[in-house]
């Protein structure tokens, strides 16, 4: 998600963050379909943006043998719909994110769609210190931050952590 943020920060568009799992929590599949064609609704009207996609694997893959396989189908058809939909005519850059990339369906990895496939590690303890100063940056600004912080120390202590773990840090100080 942090990295996702920074693109879009970086090249001066919305973020729409959504989530396959939050998609999911709706009781039906008419409900599950609409939060789904509502989000990427809400990319195309920020457009041009970058469409987040947290827990993209929870989609899942289709299966003929599974119970649930109509639902499975249109749930990823409905994906695919809206991706491609994009791809023809829309300013929205569509980023998936998952621990699991082998639970997702072949056909949102095809060319056009989901195609990239990008592995981040975790941080360094350079990118780390940047981290630590971006979301510390806002009360720098309101002079509310020590200025004896070491970005440079906090970094090195919070070696082998994730961007979302510096977030949570400063948040909870």
């Amino acid at each position: 998600t942090t990295l996702a943020k920074a693109i879009a920060r970086e090249c001066g568009i919305k973020f729409v963050n959504v989530s396959a799992s939050r998609w999911q929590s709706t009781d039906h599949l008419g409900q599950h379909i609409a939060a789904i064609t509502n989000d990427f609704a809400l990319a195309r009207r920020y457009a041009p943006s970058i469409m987040f996609i947290d827990e993209i694997a929870s989609l899942g893959k289709r299966n003929a043998d599974q119970d649930n396989s109509y639902y499975q189908n249109m749930v990823i058809n409905t994906v695919l719909q809206e991706i491609q939909g994009f791809i023809d005519k829309e300013k929205v850059i569509v980023i998936g994110a998952t621990n699991f990339d082998s639970l997702i369906d072949p056909a949102l990895m095809r060319a056009g769609r989901l195609d990239k496939v990008v592995h981040v590690k975790f941080p360094n303890t350079e990118a780390l210190e940047k981290i630590y100063e971006y979301y510390l940056s806002p009360y720098k600004e309101m002079d509310r931050l020590d200025k004896d912080i070491d970005f440079k120390t906090l970094g090195n202590l919070s070696f082998g952590l994730t961007g979302a773990d510096v977030e949570q840090f400063v948040r909870g100080a």
